[in-house]
């Protein structure tokens, strides 16, 4: 019996998910990370890695995901926080859905959100494992990366009802 035991522990030690922050040390992603490319309200490219130096929070959302609208007052009242770092910390948010990216941008554009809104076309396989650890076009939103200064996932947290305001002293403490 206690063999039996210890064998259903062991299985189930085993096939529970551990936390995102303890895989993160299992995949270094800083490759696909850097190389994602944006692109601007103004249809203008830009590469992840050219915030290399600066803390990143990046907001995968949407305006239609009711998740997603009950985290942006907190993830305003985390920037407002922050506001004696000046732009140490840069704020990227994400139209997932490329249809709605008018309508996310205008929303955002009147939100009082800093940072910008930016859309996502050309998605490779090897970003979708570093965004949402899945290797296909199936992932949820919210779902937000932290980047340090050197671009390395430092966080990843997933799913809605994230109050941001906890998190100010963890990015302070990424900021060098």
């Amino acid at each position: 019996m206690t063999q039996t035991l210890s064998l259903l522990l062991l299985l189930l030690a085993l096939s529970t998910p551990r936390c995102a922050d303890a895989q993160l040390a299992e995949w270094d992603d800083r490759g696909a990370v850097a190389d994602t490319v944006l692109i601007a309200e103004d249809g203008h490219p830009v590469r992840l890695g050219d915030w290399r130096g600066k803390v990143v929070l990046i907001d995968f959302w949407g305006k239609w995901c009711s998740s997603c609208m009950q985290e942006m007052d907190s993830l305003k009242r985390l920037q407002q926080s922050l506001a004696d770092r000046g732009d140490a910390v840069a704020f990227l948010f994400v139209s997932v859905d490329r249809a709605h990216f008018a309508a996310d941008t205008a929303w955002f554009k009147t939100s009082g959100l800093a940072g910008a809104n930016y859309r996502w076309d050309k998605r490779t396989s090897e970003q979708y494992h570093a965004f949402f650890r899945t290797s296909n076009a199936k992932w949820w939103v919210p779902d937000t990366v932290i980047l340090d200064p050197d671009g390395n996932i430092a966080k990843w947290v997933l799913g809605g009802g994230t109050d941001w305001t906890h998190y100010g002293d963890f990015l302070r403490g990424l900021i060098p």
